[in-house]
């Protein structure tokens, strides 16, 4: 007896996993995004990134797209550490996403997070479209 609610107490942790991961992956993927902020110390460089759409796809990549040029970047999300990692291989603005971002606020237009680099706090704000 003990046994089986042992493995109905572990079913039970994974599907509870899975809906945690597929409303995540719905959330991202369902909505356009854009930037609403993003500082990195003192330093404001939201503008940098007027006129870009983000994408996200479910195949873990995501799409910036500015006056019709897109460009592919990687990204992936833990629900569990509350993490957002993104990786494009081209130069800023769009470079200063990358890295791994902790969501420390969340709403229904989107996350707020943050990232510690050499000691200086970066935030980023993304709303949906």
């Amino acid at each position: 007896m003990l046994s089986l609610l042992c493995i109905s107490c572990f079913a039970c942790k994974k599907q509870i996993e899975q809906a945690k991961k597929d409303a995540l992956m719905d959330a991202m993927t369902t909505n356009d995004w854009y930037v609403a902020q993003y500082t990195d110390g003192a330093n404001v460089f939201t503008s940098e990134f007027d006129g870009y759409i983000f994408k996200f796809r479910s195949d873990y990549t995501v799409a910036a797209t500015l006056a019709n040029t897109s460009t592919v970047g990687d990204w992936t999300a833990d629900v569990n550490t509350k993490l957002l990692y993104a990786n494009f291989k081209v130069g800023n603005p769009l470079a200063r996403l990358n890295g791994s971002w902790s969501i420390y606020y969340q709403d229904s237009q989107g996350p707020k997070m943050n990232q510690f680099v050499n000691g200086v706090e970066r935030k980023l704000a993304l709303r949906i479209k």
